[in-house]
């Protein structure tokens, strides 16, 4: 018996040994996005191709999570729809961009976004900003087609041992982990703000953003007749969803564009 005992405690001792050690999550933020409402100002409907499955661009959840040494951030859709194209970051018709105001005072921040169409409500500015694309190549989006860490300097880390930005299938998830040494004021993560956009990803399209047409085709995004006259001016919104707490809120956020003077519609975070 006692050798049973200590042949027991001895592969124990040699299976934590050479098991990989886990880093425990903290929660640190969650935030649900209504179902439905990827439909941009409310009158997108998805390009027609048969790849396009309901869903693919509805935010459902968003959550952050930090551990000892990363900062984790998780975008759940309705469905993810598969990797069609054989993303390397395991989806291929996904276009995520998280932008972060954090409590950094007297620094520089931006009130862009990067091929959205839509700018950011100055007290929502970023300091930075993570662009989650499915990662083909090496050169960072939008001139290339890899996920990229951007922060408002202009600096950008193409994804890398400090970015990881892969799937989770069976969440319907996409994941970024970030180094915490990379971010800034991480001690105060739990009173950043945060804006969560999803748009349709496309190689060929401005800015890797797929194109809105009045009305939906093949490879574009219908927006309806009502947005004729902001696609003719060149600044109708290309998002198809946003975190926002009530649908009507998203709608209303992203029709906030004026055609006369040419403006693009302005977006708060979510505190």
């Amino acid at each position: 018996m006692k050798r049973l005992v200590l042949a027991v405690m001895f592969v124990l001792t040699a299976f934590l040994l050479t098991s990989p050690v886990l880093s425990a999550q903290t929660l640190v933020l969650s935030l649900t996005d209504p179902l439905g409402d990827d439909r941009g100002l409310g009158t997108y409907t998805y390009p027609k191709a048969d790849v396009f499955k309901p869903g693919v661009f509805d935010i459902t959840k968003f959550e952050i999570y930090l551990t000892e040494d990363k900062v984790i951030f998780k975008v759940f859709v309705k469905d993810l729809g598969g990797n069609p194209w054989n993303g390397p970051n395991g989806f291929s018709m996904q276009y995520i961009q998280i932008y972060v105001h954090t409590t950094l005072k007297n620094v520089f921040m931006r009130m862009d976004t990067i091929g959205l169409n839509v700018v950011i409500r100055s007290d929502y500015g970023w300091h930075f900003a993570l662009l989650l694309a499915p990662g083909w190549g090496e050169v960072p989006v939008p001139k290339g087609e890899r996920a990229a860490l951007y922060y408002a300097n202009g600096t950008v880390i193409a994804q890398n041992d400090i970015l990881k930005v892969y799937a989770v299938p069976e969440e319907n998830a996409v994941v970024a982990e970030v180094s915490k040494a990379a971010l800034p004021d991480v001690d105060n993560i739990a009173m950043w703000k945060v804006l969560v956009f999803l748009t349709s990803y496309d190689g060929f399209g401005p800015m890797k953003v797929r194109p809105v047409g009045v009305e939906a085709e093949e490879w574009v995004v219908g927006g309806g007749r009502e947005l004729a006259k902001a696609i003719l001016a060149g600044i109708e919104p290309r998002v198809m969803d946003l975190l926002a707490p009530t649908a009507e809120e998203q709608y209303e956020w992203l029709s906030g564009f004026d055609v006369e003077r040419k403006l693009l519609a302005m977006v708060p975070g979510i505190d």
